[in-house]
């Protein structure tokens, strides 16, 4: 009885070769059992108001989603429309620090995403948090996005911040 119900895993295992699965080849045992983790490498969080723009994709305002990036690379660099910085190192987890974004062209910034309007600043600072996801998805590695600065006014006049 179990090498019939060895040879009909083989026959389903085998049926699987033009579809270029690694276990392919591999018979499976009628009583074992196999334990498959899917998972991404890293996800990103966007915690600000601006379009933010990887190598490979976009992630929107306040969007939480995967990272695409290539399997052997260990430096992802991120743009904004109009702005640029430096790459990032994201073998780190649990490094937090400063992204600093700099003008590349005026022309292609989203002014609307821009706290002013009618003002179009020279460098954006962001803060940027590695770390690791939490249980059960701790193989993931969650790249955050955060405001550098949060100033709540609760006075009755407007204020300048320069």
């Amino acid at each position: 009885m179990q090498m019939e119900v060895k040879k009909v895993m083989h026959q389903y295992v085998a049926g699987y070769n033009q579809e270029n699965f690694e276990l392919r080849d591999r018979l499976m045992d009628a009583t074992a059992s196999c334990q498959v983790m899917i998972y991404p490498k890293y996800m990103f969080v966007n915690k600000t108001s601006m379009r933010v723009i990887s190598e490979r994709q976009q992630f929107l305002p306040y969007q939480n989603d995967y990272l695409n990036t290539d399997k052997e690379k260990e430096v992802i660099s991120i743009k904004m429309p109009g702005y640029s910085s430096q790459d990032i190192d994201v073998t780190t987890i649990g490094l937090s620090g400063v992204l600093t974004f700099d003008l590349d062209s005026k022309s292609e910034v989203l002014v609307e995403c821009l706290p002013q309007r009618d003002y179009i600043p020279s460098k954006l600072e962001f803060g940027l948090i590695i770390s690791q996801a939490p249980t059960p998805f701790n193989k993931t590695t969650l790249l955050t996005l955060v405001p550098r600065y949060i100033v709540i006014n609760q006075l009755e006049a407007p204020i300048v911040l320069k």
